[in-house]
């Protein structure tokens, strides 16, 4: 018969009850118990979270973990840390917790109580705690009193008046109802702002200490001011990749989970809540309103091909080649009929621009001048001497810089796209966000003063201004005879 194993069996209370101090054991070994949901898989990120919240000293902290890294979880646990270590020490504390819904706050109590009602081995660590409603000062959806700890939940929706705390805890109180509304956003910013004043924090006597946690939504809202404005914050911010590319939390995710979410979400808003990068309305190139499509084809343009060559090895973390083409038109815009964004080789890549030459008759081909494409259009002019590539320089001009003369061709409309070009418009509504950016910069050298060059007089049809002034009867005589049938062309087709 088995038989099972007791873990004091294994280690004295009193040893539990020390490791139990390091709030990374409490939370993966004894909380989980209480969940099957919660406190499961940690990793090395959960490690460092416990540990920022446990031993930095700062009073004012401030935590932005990408959604879904469980930081709500491992809060949960530093507020039960905090009550056993407030009766072992005998040391008043008194926390609360605020969010952004009234919901929101209930369930959070509604977790405490589950820890405090049900893990049996808690109380087996630490048995002076009340495991019963009635032993408690006060236990309600709202309140946890008992002794000298002092645990409340909150919201946005409350009056937080004649409350005082030493601990206050600010989670997710932005979120994707409050943040792209200006009323709103100055709404949760002048709540939190009034709710310093309930914060009891004294710096001489090392009292009082208030936590920020959430994820950013607009570069307005309460979070990016605070991540980016404020300095007398201690902040972990951690997006879901390191800068070395490896995942945050290997120990759940894996790539494919994080590539599945970015295309149902859109590269805007998975760049916020998982990169945890905020755009700036400046950066943005254009809105969708600003979108201008081309409802009919020019019949007077200069028609030009540009070319931004990549690697042939998506794996190798290669960048692929894009190419778009666009026509100048005498009305001043610039039309985008096609676009082309892959991983080619050479070989493939010479028979695309013999493709272009033989489907869209370009006047020009440009290339970008980099070391390597002074290469490949040498070998291209050897093996296709009919293509009629020319370069365009970057003269030193970072790239950021070239796709911001974008903004204006797009403000004014001037910048018309093909339906054919779906993800050039996505990559120009998302920009900076935006994956990959050749087809962003094929479309800023195509505004480029080098590439620039609008038709003046290409099919032999005179311009407005270049009308000459005749007189009626010259005016209908001339019409006439443009009207005239040509009986020799009639008679060579018949």
């Amino acid at each position: 018969m088995n038989q099972v194993l007791n873990p004091f069996d294994l280690l004295p209370r009193r040893e539990w009850q020390k490791r139990c101090y390091d709030l990374f054991f409490l939370c993966s070994v004894v909380l989980a118990t209480a969940f099957r949901d919660k406190f499961n898989n940690p990793g090395v990120m959960h490690k460092k979270v416990c540990k920022f919240l446990q031993y930095d000293p700062s009073p004012e902290k401030l935590i932005s973990c990408f959604r879904g890294s469980f930081k709500t979880t491992y809060l949960l646990g530093f507020i039960v840390w905090h009550f056993i270590w407030s009766l072992i020490l005998k040391k008043p504390v008194s926390i609360c917790y605020n969010t952004a819904t009234k919901e929101n706050a209930e369930n959070f109590m509604t977790d405490f109580h589950t820890i405090m009602l049900e893990c049996k081995f808690l109380h087996k660590i630490f048995p002076f705690l009340p495991s019963t409603k009635p032993q408690y000062r006060r236990f309600t959806l709202y309140r946890v009193e008992f002794k000298w700890f002092k645990f409340h939940v909150s919201s946005l929706e409350v009056k937080q008046v004649s409350r005082h705390y030493t601990f206050i805890i600010n989670d997710d109180l932005v979120n994707d109802d409050n943040a792209y509304s200006v009323t709103e956003r100055e709404k949760v910013k002048r709540r939190w702002k009034f709710q310093q004043s309930i914060l009891t924090m004294y710096k001489k006597f090392k009292v009082g200490l208030i936590i920020e946690v959430g994820t950013p939504y607009h570069n307005n809202d309460l979070m990016s001011y605070l991540m980016t404005k404020v300095g007398f914050y201690t902040k972990f911010i951690q997006p879901y990749k390191h800068k070395n590319g490896h995942l945050a939390l290997p120990e759940v995710y894996c790539q494919e989970d994080f590539d599945k979410i970015r295309k149902k979400q859109g590269k805007s808003i998975f760049a916020t809540q998982y990169e945890l990068r905020v755009l700036y309305d400046q950066d943005k190139l254009v809105t969708e309103d600003q979108i201008t499509y081309i409802d009919f084809m020019a019949t007077n343009y200069i028609r030009k091909v540009i070319v931004d060559p990549g690697g042939s090895d998506e794996l190798a973390k290669n960048t692929p080649t894009g190419v778009i083409i666009v026509d100048y038109t005498s009305a001043g815009t610039i039309d985008q009929i096609y676009e082309f964004r892959d991983w080619i080789t050479p070989t493939q890549f010479i028979r695309l621009l013999m493709q272009i030459k033989r489907d869209y008759d370009p006047d020009e081909i440009r290339i970008e001048r980099e070391k390597f494409t002074t290469t490949i259009a040498d070998t291209v002019d050897h093996l296709a001497l009919d293509l009629n590539i020319a370069f365009v320089n970057p003269q030193n001009m970072p790239k950021p810089k070239r796709a911001q003369r974008l903004k204006q061709w797009f403000e004014t409309r001037r910048w018309r796209f093909s339906r054919s070009c779906p993800q050039s418009i996505e990559d120009a509504c998302e920009h900076p966000d935006e994956q990959y950016k050749e087809l962003i910069d094929c479309m800023a050298y195509a505004v480029d003063p080098q590439v620039l060059e609008f038709p003046k007089n290409k099919y032999g049809r005179p311009e407005d201004d270049e009308v000459p002034d005749r007189g009626f009867t010259e005016e209908l005589e001339r019409i006439m005879k443009l009207n005239t049938p040509d009986t020799e062309m009639a008679d060579a087709i018949f």
